[in-house]
């Protein structure tokens, strides 16, 4: 697994927002078509036909969202949110886990929380704790012989 510091965690959201944004694009798609099938569905009509292309064009954008997510997951971030576009950046704080958080509308990685917290919870990164997470993964980096 991955740590991610919070200046690598803000370079990388040059790759991870586009991925992000594409997400969300097809997750849009997926709501409005699955409510095109639930009208069909619902309604009665007679246009299976119509239904099954549906259908299929649902599937597809599902294998596609499934596919960007785990490009997301291949850079080592988790992604948290379909509407609001939250990303995860593991990372060490003394010795536990937490997660450093980013949301689409945000320029930057600023924000962090504990890995049993979630988005609500989160807090802003002050320089002190930015400088304890880069010295952590310098000495991570050390070769230990």
């Amino acid at each position: 697994m991955k740590n991610f510091t919070v200046e690598e965690a803000t370079r990388s959201l040059a790759l991870i927002r586009p991925i992000v944004l594409d997400i969300q694009g097809k997750w849009a798609k997926v709501k409005g078509l699955k409510d095109e099938c639930d009208a069909i569905i619902s309604h009665n009509l007679e246009s299976s036909v119509n239904l099954e292309e549906k259908e299929e064009l649902l599937d597809e954008l599902l294998k596609e969202i499934e596919r960007y997510i785990e490009e997301l997951q291949d850079i080592g971030v988790n992604f948290r949110g379909f509407e609001e576009g939250i990303i995860d950046f593991p990372t060490k704080l003394d010795s536990r886990l937490i997660h450093l958080c980013w949301q689409l509308e945000e320029e930057t990685v600023n924000h962090w929380h504990e890995i049993f917290e979630g988005f609500q919870n989160r807090k802003p990164i002050t320089p002190e704790l930015e400088e304890e997470i880069r010295q952590i993964d310098e000495i991570m980096k050390v070769p230990r012989t």
